[in-house]
């Protein structure tokens, strides 16, 4: 994930903003964070996300897409019940 501005971005600002956005998904256990990296380099985030479905994923993105954090769904998966994205960019 990243502003659109990655010569400004930082951990924290993103960090911040990201956690604004994906309360609403993980304060009814829609979605969870199962890892989170980011590129000092790039100034990018990356989360691993756990849900019961892509869709959710997607909202998510969709969501963060609206408030101006350029989303990127790299990877997903499922895995028994579970569905592992990876947002990213």
């Amino acid at each position: 994930i990243n502003n659109g501005k990655t010569s400004s971005a930082s951990f924290l600002n993103l960090l911040s903003r990201f956690s604004e956005e994906f309360k609403a998904f993980s304060n009814n256990n829609a979605l969870s964070v199962a890892e989170l990296r980011f590129s000092q380099v790039d100034k990018k985030l990356f989360f691993d996300v756990k849900g019961e479905s892509i869709e959710q994923i997607d909202q998510l993105k969709q969501q963060l897409d609206l408030v101006g954090l350029q989303a990127t769904i790299g990877s997903a998966r499922e895995k028994g019940d579970i569905v592992i994205g990876e947002l990213d960019r």
